[in-house]
C-alpha cells in the first residue's frame, strides 16, 4: 500500500461511478455446482457476485474490465488438450473499487444535503 510503489493516483471517474452503482446491486446468493453434486441438498449458500455480471457491467459504460484489478480471466489447456476459460472476481479489490464509490456517493449526499438546509 506504499505510496511510492504507486501512480496514477486517482478518485473514481464518473464512469467508474457509474460502474460501481451498478455493480453494487448484483450481489446474489448462489450454490457451488461441485458442492451440490457432492452434497445434495446439504450443499451451503453462499453470497457474493458473478463474474461475468461484472464483466458487463463495465462494458455497459464502455470500459474493459480487464484493465481493472478486481475482474480476471484466466485460459488454460486441460491434459486431455481442451482449452477452458474462467472468469473470476479479486473480492479485496471489488470492495476496494466498491468502497471508493459508496465514500464518494455518500459525500455528494452530505453536499446536497447541506446545501438544502441552507448551513
Amino acid at each position: 500500500s506504499d505510496q511510492n510503489e504507486k501512480q496514477d493516483i486517482a478518485q473514481l471517474t464518473a464512469t467508474e461511478m457509474k460502474v460501481g452503482k451498478r455493480i453494487s446491486a448484483l450481489f446474489k446468493t448462489f450454490r457451488w455446482k461441485s458442492k451440490v453434486t457432492e452434497k445434495g441438498e446439504a450443499a451451503r449458500t453462499h453470497a457474493g457476485i458473478i463474474a461475468q455480471d461484472v464483466q458487463a457491467a463495465f462494458f455497459a459504460e464502455g470500459l474493459d474490465p480487464s484493465r481493472y484489478g478486481l475482474w480476471c480471466r484466466d485460459t488454460w489447456t486441460d491434459d486431455d488438450g481442451s482449452e477452458q476459460t474462467r472468469t473470476g472476481i479479486r473480492y479485496p479489490e471489488l470492495l476496494s473499487f466498491l468502497s471508493g464509490y459508496n465514500e464518494q456517493r455518500l459525500t455528494d449526499i452530505e453536499a446536497r444535503i447541506t446545501a438544502l438546509e441552507g448551513a
